[in-house]
């Protein structure tokens, strides 16, 4: 009887160690085993860029007006005098088109231009502009300033030629663009420009275009006598 007790204690306690030593394995393999895992990819947000806005300049006159930068002296303060814008060579005659304009500095004050114009019947318009850096920009633009406008109704008969006088409040010395147009719809323009000229100090453009070598001649009243009759335009 007692060895058979003996004898189940001692297959007990080895049930018991075998037990013990597979929880042990088992914990092992448990601690050293690396879950599997799923790697995550996160894409970068694409960051598109403000768009850059262009800010444009207000167009203004390339020299501010009633400066006398090119006045040099006053002469006499109280006799004006007139000066023809006219170019010293090339051949004089007529043109025509839709728009004829010129481009000047007067260099003192002024209060009429007088030119002779040759045309069929139909209202003249003479439109004096304040000089705002370009041609579509003095005549087209946002910020035209228009000094002086007048219209003129069956100024000349075709093959005649009429002198035409446009007077106006006294304007400062500064550039300018006298341009001529007319009011009805299919009618042209015809006046004496000069071709080929080189020795001018003025721009033409006839039909809205700046025309290499054309020279338009008006007179400009001064209401004063300046040392310098002209100054420089800005160059095309």
């Amino acid at each position: 009887m007692k060895r058979l007790i003996l004898f189940l204690v001692i297959i007990l306690s080895l049930l018991i160690a075998c037990g013990c030593s597979g929880s042990k394995k088992e914990e092992e393999v448990k601690r050293t085993s690396t879950p599997n895992t799923t790697s995550k990819i996160t894409s970068s947000p694409t960051i598109t860029p403000e768009p850059t806005i262009e800010t444009t300049a207000t167009p203004k006159a390339t020299i501010e007006p009633g400066k006398g930068i090119y006045t040099g002296s006053i002469k006499d303060e109280s006799t004006g005098v007139d000066y023809n814008i006219e170019a010293k060579d090339g051949t004089d005659g007529p043109k025509t088109d839709f728009s004829l304009a010129v481009q000047f500095f007067a260099t003192t004050e002024f209060n009429s231009i007088t030119k002779s114009f040759q045309s069929s019947d139909g209202t003249l318009v003479i439109t004096l502009y304040r000089w705002m850096g370009s041609f579509y920009e003095t005549v087209h633009g946002k910020n035209v300033q228009i000094a002086a406008k007048q219209e003129y109704d069956n100024i000349a008969i075709t093959g005649s030629t009429t002198r035409i006088t446009t007077e106006f409040e006294p304007q400062p010395d500064g550039e300018y663009l006298i341009y001529i147009t007319s009011k009805d719809l299919g009618q042209t323009i015809t006046g004496w420009v000069r071709s080929d000229a080189t020795d001018m100090h003025t721009n033409t453009y006839l039909g809205d275009e700046y025309t290499e070598g054309a020279a338009m001649s008006y007179v400009i009243h001064y209401t004063k006598t300046p040392e310098n009759m002209y100054g420089p335009v800005q160059s095309q």
